[in-house]
């Protein structure tokens, strides 16, 4: 809002300040606005076999995700973003969808740098990409693939 606020180019007195914390101490987010906020702040990861590609299950954040298959987030993280198998058994991803095409996958780059890896439909890595332009000169043509 800048200048239209109240309070622009102001700051609150201590004695304020302290008043706005023991307001504030003790108070508890329902479980509804905790999931919204994890939402809203963080990393959704999306989990799928490593066996048929199927979707399992959906996290509201890293940290989520991290408490259920009991690692560190930065470890969730890492997994989703690099597409390796994820304990034996899962692959873990920031994408909803595993078949996408290139221009799908543009959208989500953000245009940032992106690694794009090609697995065979035995889940055995066949090729890693490190740009949008590197895998469509591969694909010539027909950019069906599976991250």
């Amino acid at each position: 809002m800048g200048e239209h606020n109240p309070i622009y180019e102001k700051t609150h007195t201590k004695e304020i300040k302290e008043s706005i914390k023991n307001k504030l101490k003790g108070y508890k987010h329902s479980e509804e606005t905790r999931i919204n906020m994890s939402k809203a702040r963080g990393l959704t990861i999306y989990v799928f076999s490593s066996l048929n590609n199927k979707f399992l299950s959906e996290f509201v954040s890293s940290r989520a995700a991290s408490k259920y298959f009991n690692c560190t987030d930065t470890h969730v993280i890492k997994y989703a973003r690099s597409g390796s198998i994820f304990k034996g058994e899962y692959i873990l991803s920031l994408i909803s969808n595993l078949s996408l095409t290139l221009g799908e996958i543009k959208q989500f780059s953000n245009s940032k740098e992106i690694t794009i890896y090609l697995y065979s439909l035995e889940n055995q890595l066949l090729e890693t990409f490190s740009s949008l332009i590197k895998a469509g000169e591969y694909f010539q043509g027909d950019p069906k693939i599976i991250l």
